[in-house]
């Protein structure tokens, strides 16, 4: 099947800082004065996890100060969010937020223990990036047309994968499920 972009979904990532209430204690031109850490929301390996152990080489470079990269994954990224959310708020804490933690996951969890608007300030967009459809070259399809068709023929759904429940990838299957009535099973 050819690659084809998919409009409804996007990634977006940014670096997001908690808004606590500690103040920040130095002046712009005295950060960083200790070590940064840059919390992504998911394991390592990821394209999340990799965009920002780039951005923390930079910036340790920029800065001459340690940045380290923590993984804190679960929950579509909403376990690091809430990490990061209940950090102080001196801007040592960075978020590598994206559209599932920092977007969905209000609508999706009754319970989450953050607030998107309250507990962050955005910092920076780093990248906006279109979700493609793309199957195996044994799938028996090579267009979109072809794979709904071929998702309604069979007596078993075709498996979709995704980075995990609530993401925008997630999400964006779901959506292509209800436009196109196909038969898709989601596979965190």
């Amino acid at each position: 099947m050819k690659t084809s972009h998919f409009p409804l979904g996007f990634l977006a990532c940014a670096l997001l800082a908690s808004t606590g209430s500690a103040a920040l204690a130095e002046t712009a031109q005295d950060y960083p004065a200790k070590t940064v850490s840059i919390v992504v929301p998911f394991p390592t390996g990821g394209s999340t996890d990799l965009l920002a152990r780039r951005i923390a080489d930079k910036l340790r470079t920029a800065w001459g100060k340690p940045v380290l990269v923590e993984n804190k994954p679960g929950a579509g990224g909403a376990v690091g969010a809430e990490y990061v959310a209940k950090a102080a708020g001196d801007g040592y804490t960075l978020l590598m937020g994206v559209t599932g933690s920092n977007a969905i996951a209000q609508s999706l969890y009754p319970n989450l223990r953050y607030h998107v608007i309250n507990d962050f300030k955005p910092v920076t967009m780093l990248v906006s990036a279109p979700l493609v459809l793309a199957v195996h070259p044994n799938v028996k399809a090579s267009t979109v047309k072809e794979y709904i068709a071929l998702s309604k023929t069979g007596g078993r759904p075709l498996a979709f994968g995704s980075a995990g429940n609530g993401t925008s990838m997630h999400l964006t299957g779901e959506m292509f499920k209800l436009a196109t009535g196909a038969k898709l099973e989601h596979i965190p």
